[in-house]
């Protein structure tokens, strides 16, 4: 669980992993992101996720529980 976590060692997580999703996708051919299905998943597994947390993180934000 992350709550316990130092907002430094969270932004060093976060660019670490953007890092990682930038390599594994500037690695695939073209061809690979005309699928309906790649697109997806990319969403799902990214920007798609944000919802699932970001009432909370708004929360944390404002300093409300």
């Amino acid at each position: 669980m992350k709550r316990k976590s130092d907002l430094t060692d969270l932004r060093i997580e976060l660019e670490d992993t953007y890092r990682e999703l930038m390599d594994i996708l500037s690695s695939l051919p073209e061809e690979y992101f005309e699928s309906d299905e790649v697109h997806e998943r990319i969403r799902i597994d990214t920007y798609g996720h944000y919802e699932d947390h970001g009432l909370e993180i708004r929360r944390w934000l404002e300093g409300t529980p």
